[in-house]
């Protein structure tokens, strides 16, 4: 008697069609991983370039809080001749000085002091605040206006002693040009994300291979046995896991249960021809 079933061939032919659970797996696994890590690059890249925009208003609140410090007399009075205005990058216009462009207005809005490269400037520049106070949010829009064919982003600060405006410091620098730095910075994050990507797949790939191994060690049993080998069963290894060790001992219990009816088939059939011998004799 043999086990095997001769529609095999039809059930094999039957799920052919289907996908393996390897490849489900990673059909599902991959597009989820693949916008985990996407979302991940563009976490980084948003934080590189919230970083940026934060640093270039940090040297403007650098300047205005040394301005200020210069400016403001123990009385509380502006002298706005305080401040170090020799200073070179509020003397030139060179871009290799990063010039920084201050001034120093009265609470009337009228202008006290400004530095050197504001005069040297060939165009009108602003005499006036450009806002009352520039607040930047935390991720921070430079505000920006043109003069001479430059983009100054600026900073308002007003001058407040206990309680009472006394003036107000405005200072503009040219804005950074750090779009080549983020377009790098993505280029390598794409390559990153690349690299992990493929190298996750792989280990999923080798994973759900892990898994299984046991499982195909089953059905290659369960193809294979016949009724000559009924008191065979499928070892189970310590590292399988449950379900896989629980499909394991539920095939050996089916096999312990087909041996002993195996075994009482062949009894009967045996008492069955010894009964008959003498009769049939």
């Amino acid at each position: 008697i043999n086990l095997t079933d001769p529609s095999d061939s039809s059930s094999r032919s039957a799920t052919s069609g289907r996908s393996s659970f390897r490849r489900r797996l990673l059909t599902v696994v991959g597009p989820a991983l693949a916008a985990a890590l996407l979302l991940l690059g563009a976490l980084a890249w948003g934080a590189v370039y919230v970083a940026l925009q934060r640093g270039a208003v940090e040297v403007l609140r650098a300047e205005a809080d040394e301005i200020e410090a210069d400016v403001v007399e123990a009385g509380g009075r502006l002298h706005a001749g305080g401040h170090a205005w020799s200073e070179v990058h509020h003397r030139l216009l060179a871009e290799r000085v990063d010039p920084v462009f201050a001034q120093v207005f009265d609470r009337n809005n009228r202008l006290l002091r400004s530095s050197t490269n504001v005069d040297s400037l060939s165009v009108l520049y602003p005499e006036q605040p450009l806002a009352p106070a520039t607040p930047y949010d935390w991720v921070p829009t430079l505000r920006t206006f043109e003069v001479g064919g430059r983009t100054l982003y600026y900073l308002v600060r007003p001058i407040v002693r206990d309680g009472r405006t006394l003036g107000y410091i405005q200072v503009a620098r040219a804005v950074p040009e750090y779009g080549t730095v983020l377009t790098q910075y993505g280029a390598v994050l794409v390559g990153v994300i690349v690299l992990l990507f493929g190298g996750l797949m792989a280990l999923v790939a080798w994973a759900s291979t892990r898994v299984l191994r046991p499982l195909r060690r089953i059905t290659a049993f369960a193809e294979t046995t016949t009724s000559a080998d009924l008191d065979e069963r499928i070892a189970v290894p310590e590292a399988a896991d449950r379900e896989t060790a629980l499909l394991a001992h539920t095939v050996n219990d089916l096999m312990d249960r087909l041996e002993e009816s195996f075994d009482a088939l062949r009894t009967f059939t045996s008492n069955a021809a010894h009964e008959l011998q003498t009769p049939l004799t």
